[in-house]
């Protein structure tokens, strides 16, 4: 970590838990965000898995896990105090992890 986000990295017993956890985890729970930034004033909605809201800036930052994208992205800042203006479709999934830990990548991933 940069000397600036040495306060965001996790302890080795915490980093450990984590990576034990995310080995041994036979489900995953997905989270898809859209921002409806043109959308007039809605009250909120829920159906299903899906739900219409807005969300303070502390939420925002909690369901994006704001922390580990600052570890992930140094660089970069989320504003969360501006996407939380407009309203969100949040949509929730939890899928099957069918693979074996060492089978297992990410979608936006491509190994060669």
């Amino acid at each position: 970590m940069q000397q600036d986000t040495a306060y965001l990295a996790l302890s080795v017993e915490e980093a450990a838990k984590r990576l034990d956890a995310a080995l041994r985890a036979t489900r995953a729970r997905r989270i898809h965000l859209a921002p409806l930034d043109l959308a007039a004033d809605l009250p909120p909605l829920a159906f299903g898995s899906a739900r219409v809201c807005r969300l303070s800036a502390d939420e925002l930052r909690g369901v994006i896990d704001a922390p580990r994208l600052r570890r992930l992205y140094p660089r970069q800042d989320f504003d969360a105090e501006r996407f939380s203006e407009f309203h969100w479709l949040i949509v929730e999934e939890v899928v099957v992890l069918e693979q074996e830990p060492e089978e297992r990548r990410s979608r936006s991933c491509s190994w060669t």
